[in-house]
């Protein structure tokens, strides 16, 4: 009895020293500056909820990216730079600094269908050396019955270094991040005014999202969010 009793303790324990360095591999992925997909640390971007395109929703060809600098926002309306008409073209989200993609979607359907961008879902460039994408607030479109939509959406830039979007590189729209230290992040911002959609005066709204990327770039890159960054989260005025 004494002997299947030592058995059956020398099992349990063997379990738990597995399970214990399992959990120890996962956390390690996890750390600031190691985050597969993100910063300098290789590998591809993991999610922990896969993308699905609702139905009767269908991406009008690839998802590419947008020279951000080329677009002006007035009073709602985007036009480029390098022309004075107006672009049939919806814009939203957070970020833009070095990141946007524009986005084509069809629906097929007699209904209208919102089309869900999900906060913490990443973007995944086709191209090596160009930066991935992060949504750190949940965006929706509403894509009218039997129509086609343009949209251009602002991310944040996961690997700081990296080349910024252009429509040359294509994109993949993974689903949301499996990163508990990104989520921690996107979850403080989730109900404070971030999206460009909630501002009414740009200029804070290009302040803040240079802190902003720059607090992302601390978990993608660097070591960690300081406890500043974490009260400039905290300062941040919740949505209108």
């Amino acid at each position: 009895m004494r002997k299947n009793n030592f058995l059956t303790l020398a099992f349990i324990l063997l379990i738990g020293i597995f399970v214990s360095c399992d959990k120890e591999n996962i956390d390690e992925q996890d750390l600031p500056g190691n985050i597969p997909g993100m910063g300098n640390a290789g590998g591809e971007l993991e999610v922990i909820e896969a993308f699905e395109m609702p139905e009767g929703l269908s991406f009008d060809g690839e998802i590419t990216g947008y020279d951000a600098s080329q677009i002006i926002v007035d009073k709602g309306n985007v036009t480029s730079q390098n022309s004075v008409k107006s672009l049939s073209i919806q814009i939203a989200g957070s970020g833009g600094e070095y990141i946007a993609i524009l986005v084509g979607i069809n629906n097929n359907t007699d209904q209208p269908i919102p089309y869900v961008i999900k906060k913490g879902t990443v973007f995944a460039c086709s191209e090596d050396g160009y930066q991935n994408g992060i949504c750190v607030k949940e965006i929706v479109f509403y894509i009218p019955a039997n129509s086609r939509l343009q949209l251009i959406v602002q991310l944040y830039c996961a690997n700081a270094g990296a080349e910024g979007s252009d429509s040359n590189v294509t994109y993949k729209q993974r689903g949301v991040t499996s990163s508990l230290n990104m989520m921690e992040i996107i979850d403080a911002l989730k109900s404070k005014q971030v999206n460009i959609d909630e501002f009414q005066d740009l200029t804070k709204y290009y302040l803040w999202r240079t802190k902003i990327q720059a607090i992302i770039w601390s978990c993608t890159n660097g070591g960690g969010v300081s406890s500043e960054s974490w009260d400039f989260i905290d300062s941040l005025p919740e949505r209108i």
